[in-house]
């Protein structure tokens, strides 16, 4: 259940198309999440770095699709440890930012 609980804290419907469910970021419930969207915010425009943890919570969340909908939820650090600093970066991460945010998911 912890799934849900998360997912009513961070998705929402996409405006421009109801039937798309996307990530929503406006807060960060756990230091690793605040960690990990610190590294990809920096240097960015905010709207890219949103579009990056959209992509990353895509490629390393847990799925649930409810009522017609697909929820993603934001990658645990056990999911970002196994992904390799290859595999975050195809996310579109730089490998200066995908390498920290691995190395941080192992040490949880």
């Amino acid at each position: 259940m912890l799934f849900l609980h998360r997912s009513q804290r961070c998705l929402y419907n996409a405006p421009d198309n109801p039937a798309t469910v996307r990530v929503k970021n406006p807060t960060t419930p756990t230091v690793f999440e605040s960690l990990v969207d610190s590294i990809v915010e920096q240097q960015i425009y905010v709207k890219v770095a949103h579009t990056i943890e959209q992509r990353l919570a895509r490629k390393s969340g847990e799925t649930l699709i409810m009522d017609g909908k697909t929820y993603f939820a934001y990658p645990t650090p056990q999911n970002i440890a196994v992904a390799s600093v290859s595999e975050t970066q195809q996310v579109g991460l730089s490998m200066r930012k995908a390498e920290p945010s691995t190395f941080m998911g192992q040490l949880s």
